[in-house]
């Protein structure tokens, strides 16, 4: 969740220089609206959203069997347990 939230960070800090530029930039020529804060605040959004869902995988459901354990000579060595998923 670290490494999301520090990304997500970055992006934002960096939509906001853009913006800062563009606002220094306006009594120049500047062609069509700013829509470049807007889609790095986007990108930023998906990241963290990404990330929040999958952290949480409702529909990823784990157990713990036990399941016999064989040497490679085909010799039973006993159990282990072992977490298995869907």
């Amino acid at each position: 969740m670290k490494k999301i939230v520090l990304a997500t960070a970055v992006i934002l800090a960096v939509a906001s220089v853009a913006e800062a530029r563009d606002r220094h930039h306006r009594g120049h020529h500047r062609h069509g609206p700013n829509w470049v804060p807007y889609a790095i605040g986007g990108a930023a959004l998906g990241i963290l959203g990404a990330g929040i869902a999958t952290m949480h995988r409702p529909f990823r459901s784990c157990w713990v069997e036990t399941r016999d354990v064989w040497d490679r000579w085909g010799n039973y060595r006993g159990k282990r347990r072992v977490e298995v998923c869907d």
